[in-house]
């Protein structure tokens, strides 16, 4: 009985111990978590995260896949400024330091747009 427990307790502590191998999180993170991980102001309010993850979902500008590596040089950049969302999950207001980020990522989504399908008619 004594080695039933023992092998039970290893197994316990093996299973305890896997979601420290992801760093808490079981999927990777989405540009929209990044995003969202920049954190709101203060002074809005509530902060939902779940609410700035499907507000940043609903984006066609941030979901444009042909810009991802601009969009996650802008982010990081941000964070690294410690730029935060302003209410309604809206970009920062400042882009002091991420000035040449803002640029790429403006000039991407601007030369993709051009690019979507419109009607003829």
């Amino acid at each position: 009985m004594r080695g039933r427990w023992g092998a039970f307790a290893a197994l316990l502590a093996l299973a305890s111990a896997m979601p420290s191998c992801q760093d808490g999180y079981p999927i990777a993170a989405t540009p929209c978590d990044r995003y969202c991980d920049l954190g709101i102001q203060t002074d809005c309010g509530g902060d939902s995260p779940a609410g700035c993850v499907a507000s940043c979902e609903s984006s066609p500008v941030i979901q444009l896949q042909d810009c991802s590596s601009e969009f996650d040089d802008w982010v990081l950049c941000h964070k690294v400024h410690h730029h935060g969302l302003t209410c309604g999950y809206e970009p920062p207001l400042t882009t002091t330091g991420c000035e040449a980020s803002a640029q790429a990522y403006g000039a991407c989504a601007d030369a993709h747009r051009l690019h979507v399908p419109r009607d003829a008619g």
